[in-house]
């Protein structure tokens, strides 16, 4: 008997033994056999999906929650990288090596000096995790293991042998989760009954709305959740299309789509949200060589600031007036508004100066002081977060967050944990993600893949910039680009496999600029066979 009749067999097996068992638990205990049979499918799913496992982290990485249902709320892209590693070990067991590859490239060096940077920090500032009491009476060990599953998911990434159609189907995966759990997110922020259910099994959903049973009130403050829901949404319809298209009304489902992402984004009252959007608009249009689609999108935006100002603002939420407070003209929002929304950047360059110039929070400026905390500070932070600052001792929302090392800064806070050595090489990791990316969108111009291309690659040329100079996160967020690099060696490993062949796509072409589509990343794989004729 070969072995797919015997996997048959088996599979036959569980699923008679499993349906016999929901028969009887469905009379007893209903919530059991729910818990069993959404369990039971999800082990269906996983292994449905086979060798493309790996599409879990992906669909992982999009969601922005924890999962609160499990101790800790890990991210869900956690539990998807111990399944694919899990999957990934026993096909290697069973010696299926041919879906398997690995090409060293300077992507993984410095994914190494990151490991050794992390390992610095810790080993001088040892923290232990929370929910196990702290080390030494530090907590704040959570970043150390979620830069280290990031890396996890990097190697996983790296290793996995497929095609830019396969790729392109991980893009659609990682748009679908990302826009599905911001809007559902979003919608929960104003219908307070769904956040109070899901905040049970999603830490996504807006706290206070599920606990006060208010829905959010755009006429009077930002929505964090618009903000997440808007740039996902608008990140995908700006890669994937042509820019100036998205603002054509005949063009239907990109101009609807990117409609909701600037609505999502408009009632999120978050500058750098709708800043962050109009960069993917020209650095899209620059890459597409259509510098006369942000000619016209300027022209476009002069009127509607002059229509604006004709009608008045005095009747558009105040988040959408602070959105268009950074304009500076005077007399087009109120007066009080601007002022607040200024007061903002105010108060984020005063946490760095402080954080800065003084030895109060950053007592090693050269290594970092790692990512731990007192345990009675992290206490105080969930006990004002639930409402109780008895243990929060008079302290404003500023010296909480400077205390813990969020500095609404990735500049400020990479030092705060790694040093200045330390973010002189996150700013080198960075670079090299940067130029892997422009190679790769140079290389795959013209494929029908290219928007999915760009959709992975582009970000890598914004975000060096945007966490400098407006905000960015090293706990949390940089692991997800340390993730998203794994693409990026997908990429590298496609271009490689690409080349190897006889048959490969466009070999040696000119795109439309003149220039010779070289074979293979960095210019170091040998030339795809071609024939002369």
């Amino acid at each position: 008997m070969d072995s797919t009749k015997i996997r048959v067999f088996f599979v036959v097996f569980l699923a008679a033994c499993f349906a016999l068992y929901l028969g009887v638990a469905a009379a007893t205990a209903q919530t059991e056999a729910i818990a069993w049979m959404v369990g039971g499918l999800a082990v269906v799913f996983v292994l449905a999906l086979g060798k493309h496992v790996w599409l879990l982290i992906p669909a992982g990485v999009s969601l922005n929650g924890g999962l609160n249902f499990l101790p800790g709320s890990p991210a869900p892209w956690w539990i998807a990288m111990m399944i694919t590693g899990g999957i990934f070990f026993l096909r290697l067991a069973t010696r299926r090596t041919g879906e398997f590859t690995w090409r060293w490239s300077i992507l993984d060096l410095v994914i190494f000096i990151h490991i050794v940077v992390l390992a610095q920090a810790y080993m001088r500032n040892p923290a232990g995790f929370s929910i196990l009491g702290g080390a030494g009476g530090t907590v704040g060990g959570k970043p150390y293991f979620t830069h280290g599953a990031a890396i996890v998911c990097y190697v996983l990434l790296s290793m996995v042998k497929t095609d830019i159609r396969m790729f392109r189907t991980a893009m659609i995966v990682m748009i679908a989760c990302a826009c599905f759990d911001g809007f559902t997110v979003l919608l929960g922020t104003f219908v307070p009954a769904i956040a109070a259910v899901g905040i049970q099994f999603y830490s996504g959903f807006s706290f206070t709305a599920a606990n006060t049973g208010a829905g959010a009130d755009v006429a009077e403050g930002r929505t964090t959740e618009g903000k997440n829901a808007g740039r996902s949404l608008g990140r995908a319809v700006l890669t994937i299309w042509r820019p100036l298209s998205v603002l054509n009304p005949f063009n239907f489902l990109p101009f609807s789509l990117f409609m909701v992402a600037m609505a999502a984004i408009a009632i999120s009252g978050y500058r750098s949200a709708m800043g962050l959007l109009a960069v993917y608009f020209i650095v899209c249009s620059l890459i597409r060589r259509k510098v006369a689609d942000v000619v016209v999108c300027s022209a476009i935006a002069v009127l509607g600031i002059c229509m604006l100002l004709f009608i008045g603002t005095e009747r558009l939420p105040n988040s959408f007036n602070r959105i268009l407070s950074v304009i500076p003209i005077p007399g087009l929002v109120d007066e009080k508004i601007k002022q607040g929304a200024e007061k903002s950047t105010d108060w984020r360059v005063e946490m760095w100066m402080l954080a800065l110039t003084t030895d109060r929070y950053i007592f090693n400026k050269w290594l970092g002081d790692g990512f731990g905390i007192r345990k009675d500070e992290m206490d105080a932070m969930i006990d004002s977060a639930y409402g109780d600052n008895r243990r929060a001792f008079g302290l404003d929302m500023q010296e909480v967050l400077m205390r813990r090392g969020s500095y609404h800064g990735f500049h400020v806070q990479t030092i705060r944990s790694s040093g200045y050595i330390g973010l002189f090489l996150a700013l080198v990791v960075l670079g090299v993600f940067f130029r892997h990316a422009w190679k790769h969108i140079q290389f795959f111009r013209g494929r029908p893949e290219w928007g999915f291309v760009l959709y992975a690659c582009v970000p890598f040329l914004i975000y060096p910039f945007y966490a400098m100079l407006v905000f960015g996160d090293y706990r949390f967020e940089f692991p997800r680009y340390i993730i998203a690099a794994g693409f990026l060696k997908m990429l590298w490993n496609i271009r490689a496999q690409e080349a190897l062949l006889p048959s490969a796509t466009q070999p040696s072409a000119e795109d439309e600029s003149g220039t010779v589509r070289r074979a293979g990343p960095g210019n170091r794989l040998p030339a795809p066979a071609m024939s002369r004729r």
